[in-house]
């Protein structure tokens, strides 16, 4: 059964010989025990993962001398063994029948080579192991089949240099060079070999995603200013190759994979200056590179010009185009308002009808966004009305297959359990037609998160029914799900399964695990699979990414429940130990905002997990010379307070340390919250904007209204009023940022708010007073003159919730503070709306016998 790879001793090794350098070959499996004889142990449920992980077979290596002279051997045995280890995915037995069939019949055999030259040069270059000079194998099997200018098999070579021999990309390119030089040579003497360019499409496009993967998509400062890396482009100019829309195509496909829209908008004003022709993939591409670019200088506007731009081309727009734009859009961190304006409206006016993917990309945006709102009854959670009525009308379009009417009349919030049962409907409805298990993933993803176990397991029946194969990412959600909520049948019944699947650990599952484990507290389990997967040194030929990698998501939901947890040490230490292994580590935003963000004093307000982890005398001695293992962790303390072993301001310089690395809003905004929680001079807020600015981040409206929110949690009314007068004197620019309208007014909605929220934690009723009138002049629209009275009618309902909550907590402290006036004044505020005061705001007022100085003022009968 797969159970949580956190118990599991038994099957470190074999994991590790899958994955480590203790086998790189991939022989013939014993067959498995009947999962049915698998024994289930409550304690350590995950022992039993053996199945899922056996032992490589040892093969033996028989010497020189034990092989028969080519003459007593039958050359037709020689090949039948040749192809039986060739299944058998055995490259070592099947390099050495080779070498046997060459010495046998060198020209005889050299056809029935060339019919399997790809897929053996394919296994030796992914599995034969380093002392048998895997790159020299290469070389002599294509020499010896003719086969030296197929551009597939010198991908196959260029991986052995790239993967296994971990060359930098210079040393790469100067054994491009040397093979180059002997193929020349070989002409000469060999006139018919044709004279054609070593590197093909396929080869091209390989050197620029192994560029990119070893500089962690950051071009170096040579290249800075190139399209394409300096060496790759001077190839393509010394060989005359022409950049040919398949070429061009290629290479956009590695910009969008990498996310880099700066490098994807240069090649396109490069194909549009030669007159490439663009088409419909490479247009797909384009817009997705720049949609999901992380700076934010590429803003919906500048993804809107390139819209038009591509239309211009002659390329039509298409649902899918749109759909990438949205999804990106919100992990950005791009406003709904944004999505619905920009990007669905859009996507409606050019024709485009919203299809399942739409419905699927709006429904896991309303997951993460939705808002969580008191209720008489228990809390609900409720989906933006703008998000609620894109959603409702792709619904329609889903069902009826037409462009539905939009924007509707009204917009009403919805709550978000009715979408997600709407939408398991419609994906049990529709499943026949749905080529991607997203959906799936997204519902299983909800039910667990509501410890809805049950549900998600007859998700998985139905769907496993109807003949979907699950992945590991999906298997990986539900036992974490199981996990949490202790169930074993359900471990049992899905651990049976994962392995009647074939469902092996790869970094999906892992993912999942170690999040239950940190979920439920077992933090040294977890560390333990952090660990291994450091350790692990396994590279997929097809895949983009590494099989066991510990990647800036993966390593941001760790930071994530460590916080939650109130371990607080241990995600520097983890930090640390992570930056001490071979090669570094290249923090990446995602990352580094989420270090910024503990990267101040901090006070736990966990009751069980109050205080931060923390290591021995001896261990914090030498945390910041020798790595300590990540199972030695303790959650031991005396302290509540937390004061980090690194300021923000040595994050920023460890981030910008590294080559071409961009700021986005994330790590400004955490930057800013770590500045002011550290209650560093203004002086240093000053020098942080100048930082940003330098490394070409625009001090933008937004990133203001951050620093106030950041005051605000602070209580500093002081940097509050700060950030108005910055905004009031900028307000005259505010359309250069794009902002008018709706817009702005959120904006110095956010900033009033925060005021607010900072006088009611000083006790300053005067400025809570001056910040609800400004909220209820920006609700009111753009005809208020302010002068108005407070009206709370034309609030909505979660500035009303918040601005009642300030009132009633400053009406505490008042009466706490025996401020008779300021109880009286806050008092007739709210009762002026209809609204009563709080029951723990009359409590306190009893407690501290000030009821008959507020009937006097107020008159008897007022409640």
């Amino acid at each position: 059964m797969l159970a949580p790879l956190r118990y599991r001793r038994l099957l470190r090794i074999p994991l590790r010989s899958l994955t480590g350098q203790t086998s790189s070959q991939h022989p013939a499996h014993t067959p498995a025990v009947p999962i049915t004889k698998h024994p289930f142990n409550r304690n350590s449920p995950l022992e039993s993962l053996q199945f899922l992980t056996r032992p490589a077979a040892k093969i033996p290596i028989r010497s020189p001398a034990a092989v028969p002279t080519p003459n007593n051997r039958d050359v037709r045995i020689l090949k039948l063994n040749f192809i039986q280890a060739l299944s058998e995915n055995d490259s070592l037995k099947t390099w050495k029948l080779y070498l046997e069939l060459k010495q046998a019949a060198p020209d005889s055999v050299r056809h029935f080579l060339t019919v399997h030259v790809l897929r053996f040069v394919q296994l030796l270059a992914r599995a034969l192991p380093m002392d048998e000079f895997p790159r020299k194998a290469v070389e002599d099997v294509v020499e010896y089949c003719d086969a030296s200018l197929s551009d597939v098999l010198v991908k196959r070579w260029l991986y052995v240099l790239v993967y296994r021999e971990k060359l930098a990309m210079d040393h790469v390119w100067d054994a491009i060079d040397k093979r180059e030089a002997k193929l020349n040579q070989q002409r000469k003497l060999k006139p018919s070999i044709p004279v054609v360019p070593y590197l093909g499409a396929e080869s091209l496009q390989f050197l620029l995603e192994a560029y990119l993967r070893q500089n962690h998509n950051v071009f170096s400062k040579k290249d800075m200013d190139l399209v394409l890396p300096s060496r790759l482009f001077d190839y393509i100019a010394r060989k005359n190759l022409p950049l040919s829309p398949a070429l061009c195509q290629r290479f956009m496909s590695e910009y969008a994979a990498f996310h880099d829209g700066k490098r994807a908008r240069g090649l396109w004003d490069y194909m549009k200056a030669s007159n490439t022709k663009l088409n419909y993939k490479t247009a797909e591409y384009l817009i997705a590179a720049v949609a999901r670019h992380q700076s934010s200088n590429f803003n919906n506007k500048d993804v809107m010009d390139l819209v038009s731009d591509v239309t211009n081309s002659g390329v039509v727009l298409s649902t899918r185009m749109f759909n990438s734009i949205i999804r990106w859009t919100k992990l950005r961190g791009g406003n709904l308002w944004a999505i619905d304006d920009f990007w669905f409206r859009n996507m409606l006016r050019n024709n485009c009808k919203p299809n399942f993917t739409t419905l699927t990309v709006l429904v896991q945006i309303a997951s993460v966004s939705c808002q969580k709102v008191p209720t008489p009854m228990q809390a609900a959670f409720l989906v933006d009305s703008r998000l609620s009525a894109m959603i409702a009308a792709t619904f329609k379009a889903v069902e009826t297959g037409d462009i539905p009417a939009y924007p509707p009349p009204t917009f009403d919030q919805v709550p978000l359990c009715a979408i997600m049962q709407q939408f398991a409907a419609t994906v049990c409805k529709y499943f026949s037609s749905i080529d991607r298990i997203a959906p799936v993933v997204i519902l299983t993803e909800y039910y667990v998160r509501n410890k809805n176990l049950s549900s998600a397991v007859a998700l998985f029946d139905e769907i496993k029914s109807k003949g979907f194969h699950p992945t590991s990412r999906l298997y990986g959600q539900l036992l974490k799900g199981a996990l949490i909520d202790g169930n074993d049948e359900s471990i049992q019944y899905l651990s049976s399964s994962a392995s009647a699947d074939g469902i092996v650990p790869d970094k999906h599952l892992y993912h999942e695990l170690i999040k239950a484990d940190l979920k439920i507290g077992n933090v040294g389990n977890a560390f333990q699979l952090v660990d291994e997967m450091l350790q692990a040194d396994y590279l997929g030929v097809s895949s983009r990414s590494a099989r066991h990698v510990l990647d800036d998501i993966m390593m941001a939901d760790i930071i994530t429940d460590l916080g939650e947890r109130g371990l607080y040490d241990v995600i520097f230490h983890l930090f640390n130990r992570i930056k001490s292994r071979e090669g570094g580590y290249h923090l990446g935003p995602l990352v580094a905002s989420k270090l910024l963000s503990y990267s101040a004093p901090i006070t736990s307000s966990d009751p069980h997990f109050a205080s931060p982890a923390v290591f021995s005398s001896s261990e914090s001695a030498n945390a910041s010379n020798s790595p300590i293992p990540l199972n030695r962790l303790t959650s031991k303390s005396q302290s509540t307070t937390f004061y980090p072993p690194m300021s923000p301001l040595e994050i920023i310089a460890y981030y910008t340390a590294q080559q071409g690395v961009q700021f986005d809003d994330a790590i400004c905004s955490a930057a800013i919250g770590a500045v002011i929680r550290s209650k560093l001079p203004m002086s240093t807020m000053l020098d942080l904007f100048r930082r940003f600015e330098m490394s070409g981040m625009a001090i933008t409206p937004q990133m203001l209204c951050y620093a106030a929110e950041a005051y605000s949690e602070c209580r500093n009314v002081e940097g509050v009023q700060w950030v108005v007068k910055v905004l009031t004197e900028l307000q005259p620019e505010f359309k250069e940022w794009n902002m008018d309208g709706e817009v702005e007014r959120d904006l110095w909605k956010r900033v009033w708010m925060a005021s607010l929220v900072a006088n009611v934690k000083s006790g300053f009723l005067e400025g809570v007073v001056n910040a609800i009138h400004e909220v209820c002049r920006l609700s009111a629209g753009p005809g208020s003159s302010g002068t108005e009275p407070i009206n709370f009618d034309i609030l909505s309902a979660v500035d009303r919730d918040r601005i009642l909550k300030g009132i009633n907590g400053l009406l505490i402290m008042k009466a706490r503070a025996h401020d008779v006036p300021g109880v009286v004044a806050l008092i007739k505020i709210i009762t002026g709306q209809g609204v009563r005061p709080s029951v723990s705001a009359l409590k306190m007022i009893c407690w501290k016998n000030l009821e008959d100085e507020v009937n006097a003022a107020m008159g008897d009968n007022w409640l």
